[in-house]
């Protein structure tokens, strides 16, 4: 996973071009952000939809990591938005968003377009968030 901070507190999350994810790499990355100590919002065009857990050292791995980490994370990160076009998909992925919720401790925020993901991400961080019915997918 790439991260770009170069829109801090908005950090873009682009997957690693042909390469197997490196969770050393990844968790180094996030601990820096978290070590800030500033709110921060993630936007990806990304999948993240699904769960994989046939990696049991991986899985284990993170979970001691969430532990450690997880009063950072529910207070610094105030979601990760996944850009979605499909309506249909992003309707799908409210499950998923749950239980996203559950393991990481922020929400996962289904939005359409790149315009939408950044002035909700700006929203969530000023604190002047809208409910726009319709407009977005709140988990």
């Amino acid at each position: 996973m790439r991260f770009d901070t170069s829109t801090f507190p908005i950090v873009w999350l682009y997957a690693a071009d042909n390469l197997p994810d490196d969770e050393i790499s990844d968790f180094a990355k996030f601990e820096r952000l978290l070590d800030r100590r500033e709110s921060l919002v993630f936007i990806t065009h990304h999948t993240f939809c699904s769960c994989d857990s046939s990696n049991a050292n991986f899985t284990r791995r993170k979970i001691e990591w969430l532990r450690r980490r997880r009063p950072q994370l529910q207070s610094q990160v105030k979601a990760l938005k996944q850009i979605e076009p499909d309506a249909r998909k992003r309707r799908d992925a409210i499950g998923f968003a749950r239980q996203f919720f559950t393991f990481w401790g922020y929400p996962l925020l289904m939005v359409g377009d790149e315009i939408d993901a950044v002035g909700l991400a700006m929203e969530l961080l000023t604190g002047e968030v809208s409910h726009r019915e319709g407009k977005r997918c709140f988990h």
